[in-house]
């Protein structure tokens, strides 16, 4: 599973609005095969089935939401994990992937898809991708999102670019807006992409701070008292 733009965006809004290890996700989104062949599609990358407040646009024969963009569909899986408890309070807890994936495999998330209590098949999904060795790795936060998607196989999404949670965060966690730069090299990007206005922000500020020095000055020569 190459990651995409839309899936990168998804994985970051997500681990930032409900604190999961982004490499959590990952591998959720690949065990739960929404683009595989038959798969529900249509941006449910964690295979969510209608219910009342989720943003979905439509529903597919399998009786799955479907979302009009990337972003209704951040919004939903939000509401849903955080109106839940284990996976929400496991994720606070800032636990290794094992104890994570254990939580979600006991959460009633699943239909048998993860291989019973501590998702065995999940966890070789997980290790697939990030080796076995990581599944006792220390929590990877929010924050190293972007880089996750970045390297995550053979799929690259470093230009998924900023990506602004809005509501999904704020109405569905209770968490600010948070807009979250994803690399470094996003900005390197964004400063080369808008010159222009980083030219004009320092000539402002240069005219700024001449203007200060010139009224300083003519302060300092009326403070100036003449002598006879």
């Amino acid at each position: 599973m190459a990651l995409d733009t839309d899936t990168a965006r998804f994985v970051v809004g997500v681990s930032t609005a409900t604190g999961i290890d982004p490499r959590v996700l990952v591998a959720w989104v690949k065990q739960e095969g929404a683009y595989a062949k038959g798969g529900t599609g249509h941006f449910n990358y964690l295979n969510l089935r209608p219910q009342a407040g989720d943003k979905y646009s439509s529903v597919s024969q399998g009786n799955f939401e479907q979302y009009a963009s990337v972003n209704d569909a951040i919004y939903s899986t939000v509401r849903r994990i955080n109106s839940g408890k284990i996976i929400k309070s496991t994720a606070q807890a800032k636990p290794t992937p094992r104890e994570q994936i254990k939580a979600i495999s006991v959460s009633g998330w699943d239909a048998a898809g993860y291989g019973g209590t501590g998702g065995p098949k999940l966890l070789n999904t997980f290790s697939s991708i990030f080796t076995s060795k990581g599944l006792d790795d220390a929590y990877v936060s929010p924050a190293s999102a972007g880089a996750v998607t970045s390297t995550a196989e053979t799929g690259s999404a470093s230009d998924a670019g900023s990506y602004d949670i809005g509501d999904a965060a704020h109405d569905a966690s209770g968490l600010p807006v948070i807009k979250q730069l994803l690399s470094v090299g996003d900005l390197i990007g964004w400063l080369f992409g808008n010159w222009d206005r980083v030219l004009l922000v320092m000539g402002g500020g240069i005219i700024a701070i001449l203007g200060i020095v010139f009224l300083a000055k003519q302060q300092a020569m009326k403070a100036v008292v003449p002598t006879k």
